[in-house]
């Protein structure tokens, strides 16, 4: 199950890539190093809790390029097959984060140098930043290379193992921004399709406040007025509009940046002047489609939960619990999972990082067109990721789960098992697809015709 993150910035309509640029031929990328493992050893965790921090790979979008952190003992080592020479280690490192043309992967890495004080770098292909910082946050990439992430000047640990609260400031490119009181740090800030946007969320005065940052680098709040708490944010293609999911009236919110969701708090989605999720328990997880004032969330009434258009009637929750939603890339469909007798934390339900932590249950695809009724497909799964449209919108491909194995399913069309699978990519014709896989310590890019 993946660490809880306070605040989630969602962003689905990702720039397309050039069809030519990916490639559409199998390939071993690359095979995992004697003496690297994918496991590190055991870490006890400030509240004495046990886990074992383990490393999912990441394929470029191209399928040209692999990267993933390498771990020996309790060290951790940037792992990127586009580069040649042998990588430092870090005693913290975040996973990579790849441009949308594959070009460029960055890290987050940072050492302890004393009892009381560490110091990161932004990795980029390879190589340090010649800055360093008393802390930072994660870090993303924007469609242009531009880097986007928090600092916290000033950064020391205390007693407790934690770090002290500061003020930060946002990075953005070569520009900063004011000092905040807090900030979402530890969520990437989120770049709209288009690269002209870049959204994240910063505290005040008891306020939480959706940070905008424009082409020119100017950062301002999107309203004077700012919530209580900030669950997670969307922005659209164009990055002109933000959905905000808020908590509605007053509540407990537990300290942190943005105060993640208790069981049992309402949160509701505001767009513009607009309010959406009002009539249920709860709402969140919004999606815009590529059509104008085309908008899609997640809602849960009862113990049910559903995917709602904004102009819906009257939407019902029929699933136990359901992915966040897809759109084809004409707007004209629409698709997720629903997912039955799953084992699901509240903490988690409507969260954008959710999809990642179900335990158990069985999957089965949905799909609706236009506003017609969402029809549930008859085969079942254990599980299922990364839903992807062709780019004609007639064929769906997506990752699925079977035991311990993974695969990629196209209606009736199938992949072999594999231990890890990455998200398919459709070629210019919506014929073929391609998928990285990995088989033990090899690391493959594969293609299902």
């Amino acid at each position: 199950m993946p660490r809880p993150i306070r605040v989630a910035v969602l962003l689905l309509a990702s720039t397309p890539l050039a069809a030519q640029s990916i490639a559409f031929e199998p390939k071993l990328l690359h095979t995992i190093p004697d003496g690297i493992s994918l496991e590190g050893d055991p870490i006890t965790d400030p509240n004495g809790d046990s886990f074992t921090p383990t490393s999912d790979v990441v394929w470029g979008p191209t399928g040209r390029r692999v990267a993933y952190i390498g771990r020996r003992g309790q060290t951790s080592f940037p792992i990127d097959s586009g580069i040649d020479t042998q990588p430092e280690g870090f005693h913290y490192l975040d996973s990579p984060v790849f441009s949308s043309d594959g070009d460029d992967v960055v890290w987050r890495a940072g050492n302890r140098i004393k009892p009381k004080k560490e110091k990161w770098w932004i990795l980029r292909n390879g190589e340090r930043s010649k800055k360093s910082y008393d802390w930072i946050g994660s870090v993303s990439i924007g469609p242009d290379g531009t880097i986007a992430f928090w600092e916290q000047p000033g950064a020391k640990i205390v007693a407790d193992g934690s770090y002290n609260r500061g003020k930060q400031v946002f990075h953005v490119g070569k520009k900063k921004g004011k000092k905040w009181e807090d900030a979402t740090a530890l969520t990437p800030a989120a770049f709209s399709a288009d690269g002209s946007t870049v959204a994240t969320a910063a505290g005040k005065g008891g306020e939480w406040h959706v940070l905008i940052t424009d082409k020119n680098g100017k950062q301002k709040p999107l309203t004077k007025k700012g919530f209580q708490m900030i669950d997670s944010i969307a922005l659209s293609p164009n990055g002109k509009e933000a959905a905000v999911v808020v908590m509605a009236g007053m509540g407990f919110a537990p300290p942190g940046p943005g105060g993640m969701p208790m069981p049992g708090q309402k949160l509701v989605i505001q767009h513009g002047k607009n309010t959406y999720g009002k009539q249920f328990d709860s709402a969140g997880v919004p999606v815009f489609g590529p059509k104008r004032k085309q908008l899609a969330y997640k809602f849960a009434d009862g113990k049910k939960m559903g995917i709602a258009l904004t102009n819906d009637k009257k939407p019902r929750a029929e699933h136990g619990y359901v992915t966040n939603p897809v759109f084809s890339p004409d707007g004209s469909r629409m698709a997720y999972a629903a997912i039955e007798d799953a084992k699901v934390e509240p903490f988690y339900k409507m969260t954008t990082y959710c999809d990642f932590a179900i335990e158990g249950g069985k999957a089965r695809l949905v799909t609706r067109k236009g506003k017609g009724k969402p029809k549930v497909d008859d085969a079942e799964y254990e599980g299922i990721l990364h839903i992807t449209f062709s780019p004609d919108g007639k064929r769906i491909a997506f990752v699925a789960r079977k035991g311990k194995k993974w695969q990629i399913v196209c209606g009736d069309e199938k992949s072999d098992l594999f231990d890890e699978v990455g998200k398919p990519v459709f070629d210019e014709s919506s014929k073929r697809i391609a998928f990285g896989a990995r088989s033990g310590r090899e690391i493959w890019w594969k293609v299902l015709e």
